[in-house]
């Protein structure tokens, strides 16, 4: 393996882990959002989002 392609593969690999940590905080962040609506709920007594079914 040539050192343009190694250095191909380690910039991919930096990239792959760079994702990998962002996604872990986004689906971190998804579940804070989760806890606060399903606190708020609970709190308020009401429902915050909306339920299944399309608008015809």
């Amino acid at each position: 393996m040539s050192n343009k392609e190694k250095s191909k593969e380690e910039l991919l690999a930096h990239e792959v882990l760079r994702l990998k940590k962002a996604l872990e905080l986004e689906k971190l962040r998804s579940r804070a959002f989760e806890k606060l609506i399903e606190v708020a709920e609970k709190e308020e007594g009401i429902s915050i989002l909306k339920k299944g079914g399309a608008k015809q």
